[in-house]
């Protein structure tokens, strides 16, 4: 396990806190891949934060790093997650978790559900 990590970055805070979490087997890993989705814009107006590239930190951190754009939309990013993991030969998911209300989360399903329930690698996951 951690030989190829897989890191389903969307720009949340939980991914953030997941991926300094995973640092350990980021270092030691032969292979990162970076799954890059799409983040959700809370408050734009509010809140600019500058934008993080988290490609150029894990290349800091990592020798060997591939990264992948995330297609499609929200609704499927867990099931895109896990085909990712599967066809990138992936043995540990680094992801954020309930970035969403956990009345969102029970209501309208999400992508941390979906890949607790169908995951076939470990996960490290941060909330």
């Amino acid at each position: 396990m951690g030989r190829h990590v897989l890191v389903a970055w969307n720009g949340s805070r939980e991914t953030t806190l997941a991926v300094q979490h995973a640092l350990p087997f980021i270092r030691r890993a032969e292979r990162v891949t970076l799954l890059e989705g799409t983040g959700k814009e809370r408050f734009p107006s509010v809140t600019r934060w500058p934008l993080v590239s988290m490609e150029g930190y894990l290349m800091t951190q990592a020798e060997r790093i591939r990264k992948i754009i995330l297609p499609g939309s929200e609704g499927d990013a867990g099931a895109a997650i896990l085909r990712a993991a599967a066809q990138s030969g992936a043995d540990l998911v680094v992801m954020g978790a309930y970035g969403r209300s956990w009345l969102a989360e029970w209501v309208l399903g999400g992508a941390t559900r979906h890949v607790l329930r169908h995951a076939c690698v470990p996960l490290l996951m941060a909330s």
